[in-house]
């Protein structure tokens, strides 16, 4: 009698194939994370090239100032921006940011906080003494590195707590360049600014390092 031949696999063979699967995942996950991670920071990166046009339409019709509510922590100004100069609403989220959520329903300004409009990004101009002003006729502002909006959550010496990898966070600046500043270079440029160049609220200025400022986490 002739013996059937089997057309399944061995155990041996099935085994080599959950191997080879397995060597597959861990090659090509970190690969496909890195490259969705690098979506989700060009994504933001366009919400803040729209903050700087927002900002700058914002100033034409102001005589130059921007976005400014009284400074001391309070920023219902950046929420005023839509919906005239911000159209949509997930403009104020970072993809990358855990909160992150298209259906929210913004209720507050409060920093880095749930239904706020400002739980992934932070503005300048909530901590300033008076507006932020630019020349309309020569919009170059007396310091283009100052930042306007950032990344609330990468404004912190721990890698850990960046927005973005490689470590760090976007940056709005006031000249209109929105750009990607890694976490160790984060302080050494003076961000989020250096108290010389505008009037800060000194209180807070009093009670929080500036090593320490606009910290969050």
């Amino acid at each position: 009698m002739k013996r059937k031949s089997s057309a399944g696999f061995t155990l041996l063979e099935l085994f080599g194939v959950i191997a080879l699967i397995g060597i597959l995942a861990a090659i090509l996950l970190p690969a496909l994370a890195k490259a969705r991670e690098q979506a989700r920071r060009t994504s933001c990166l366009s919400n803040l090239e729209q903050f700087g046009v927002a900002t700058h339409l914002y100033s034409l019709e102001h005589k130059g100032s921007l976005p400014w509510s009284g400074g001391h922590n309070e920023a219902s100004c950046f929420a005023e921006l839509y919906p005239e100069y911000i159209t949509d609403t997930t403009l104020y989220m970072c993809p990358s940011d855990p909160q992150y959520d298209p259906s929210i329903s913004f209720s507050n300004t409060l920093p880095d906080a749930s239904e706020s409009y400002r739980m992934s990004y932070d503005y300048l101009g909530a901590y300033t003494d008076a507006p932020i002003t630019i020349d309309l006729e020569d919009p170059v502002v007396r310091n283009p590195n100052m930042p306007l909006v950032w990344d609330i959550f990468s404004v912190s010496k721990d890698k850990h707590a960046a927005s973005h990898v490689p470590a760090g966070g976007n940056v709005l600046f006031a000249d209109g360049r929105a750009e990607f500043v890694r976490a160790g270079d984060w302080f050494a440029a003076n961000l989020p600014a250096d108290p010389a160049d505008l009037a800060f609220d000194q209180q807070l200025l009093k009670d929080i390092p500036m090593e320490n400022f606009y910290r969050r986490r």
